[in-house]
């Protein structure tokens, strides 16, 4: 299963992307970059175009585009976190950071989990992160995180679509 469009970041930067293997959940895909560029987490409202291929998405990226006002700011939606009632998992940590993460979290109203179940909302993950735990979370549609990307998200509101020190890809996971 694979999905091309074209795309427009936070930062106004217009591109094709391809996911294979991805997932989805209300607001964002992530998935497997098609290029070998590891997993990445895309919001739903910053995709401009659909397309069969990535070369047809190549092929039509706009030389202009302005994002629609709500998705160039970044997510504070105003409610908070409690009354969304998202869950978190923290893996692959030493147990200082762990703890560290988990007051951060419980601190801003994330409610804690020690696995992946089809109620987790983010699972992240630090460079110690099994494979087995990592895919069971993808394909639950559960966003994976790392450790900037979760802080970001707890002070921005929105999540970063890439952290070129978390690099998983495909071949990780089958390893």
């Amino acid at each position: 299963m694979k999905k091309a469009f074209t795309y427009c970041n936070a930062r106004g930067h217009i591109g094709a992307y391809e996911l294979g293997n991805f997932s989805e959940t209300e607001a964002h895909y992530q998935g497997f970059l098609a290029s070998g560029g590891g997993i990445r987490t895309f919001r739903k409202d910053r995709v401009i175009q659909y397309f069969d291929t990535l070369a047809d998405a190549e092929a039509n990226i706009p030389t202009h585009f302005i994002l629609p006002e709500d998705a160039a700011a970044p997510k504070a939606t105003g409610v908070p976190w409690e009354e969304r009632s998202p869950t978190i998992c923290f893996t692959g940590f030493k147990k200082d950071i762990k703890a560290e993460l988990s007051d951060l979290a419980e601190g801003n109203g994330l409610a804690l989990r020690t696995g992946v179940s089809g109620q987790l909302s983010f699972l992240c993950c630090g460079v110690n992160a099994g494979p087995v735990k990592l895919e069971k979370s993808r394909l639950a549609g559960v966003l994976i995180l790392s450790e900037s990307q979760f802080r970001a998200m707890l002070e921005t509101g929105e999540i970063p679509e890439h952290d070129d020190e978390f690099h998983y890809t495909a071949e990780t996971l089958s390893a």
